[in-house]
């Protein structure tokens, strides 16, 4: 898929999470206990960011994925985030990569809310995992199907696998 193409899949996901505000702010609020305030703010802010990906293409059209059709990056998130998750998703998508996201488990309501979204958008190029968290890292280093690791979280959850990451050849951040 072309860069414009994908794109306009992100595009589309801002559009759809400004259609579904009231919701995903009251999920983010439930899973998280961060205030109207501010989940608002970084609500309206992560809409924006996503919007302004389209500002970014220069700066991006040269770059290769990491990854061929077939595979994809592993993406953890952590249990503080709402709206800005997005953008690390998004991201890794637009240069070309297909992406398994791993919510954490506090995030749940949240999680299937944007899973459904995402799901309508993008088809199989953004799925969602829903294995415990130490289970996903461990097909995550395991598959041969994925190229990169990308992982949000406490230093003692994530660093604990810095390692075995490296010995498996697997492009990290951490």
């Amino acid at each position: 898929m072309e860069l414009e193409d994908r794109l306009e899949l992100v595009l589309a996901l801002a559009d759809k999470m400004v259609e579904k505000r009231d919701e995903l702010i009251e999920a983010a609020i439930n899973d998280i206990g961060f205030t109207f305030k501010d989940i608002s703010v970084e609500f309206e802010l992560t809409v924006d960011r996503l919007r302004n990906f389209r500002r970014a293409i220069k700066l991006i059209e040269d770059r290769e994925p990491i990854c061929r059709e077939d595979e994809e990056v592993a993406l953890t998130l952590p249990y503080n985030g709402s709206a800005w998750l997005n953008i690390a998703i998004a991201s890794i998508f637009l240069v070309g990569n297909n992406v398994t996201v791993k919510f954490s488990s506090k995030g749940s309501g949240i999680a299937k809310l944007y899973e459904n979204m995402y799901g309508k958008i993008f088809g199989e190029m953004i799925k969602f995992d829903y294995r415990h968290g130490r289970e996903f890292m461990k097909h995550a280093i395991e598959s041969t199907q994925v190229k990169a690791i990308v992982a949000f979280g406490s230093d003692s959850t994530v660093l604990q696998y810095e390692n075995v990451i490296k010995k498996a050849k697997k492009k990290t951040h951490i």
